[in-house]
């Protein structure tokens, strides 16, 4: 079975660094973003994996934004990093069909096992195609 790939997208590089080391730990493989769009241009849309997003990225902002995030929620599954109390943010990634949405500060046990989750329903569709 192929191990799943779990892309972090962040402008903090604290939060990619941290978040790598966390699913390398385990034993899963992370590919760290800086941005939504240097995602989107280096990883085809048939390419597996679940993706952790920060809500902090720009990209978001605007409804073409939206619509791109909502394609990319339509192949993989999604986790939505957002920043403590930002309910409209977390409304709209689910709406936009985001699987979880996480709180930050972060904590790792918790996130970990939220990351696991994605991936294995990933892997799961993946394996019914």
């Amino acid at each position: 079975m192929a191990v799943t790939t779990v892309f972090v997208v962040s402008n903090d590089p604290a939060i990619r660094d941290s978040l790598s080391e966390l699913v390398a730990s385990a034993g899963l493989t992370a590919e760290t973003f800086r941005s939504l769009d240097i995602w989107l241009g280096a990883v085809p849309p048939e390419r597996g994996g679940c993706l952790v997003l920060d809500a902090r990225v720009r990209d978001l902002n605007g409804p073409e934004r939206l619509a791109r995030f909502a394609s990319v929620c339509a192949r993989r599954p999604v986790l939505l990093l957002i920043d403590r109390g930002d309910v409209p943010a977390a409304v709209r990634a689910i709406k936009e069909g985001a699987v979880d949405v996480v709180e930050k500060p972060l904590r790792g046990d918790g996130l970990l096992e939220r990351v696991k989750r994605a991936a294995a329903t990933e892997r799961d569709a993946r394996a019914t195609r």
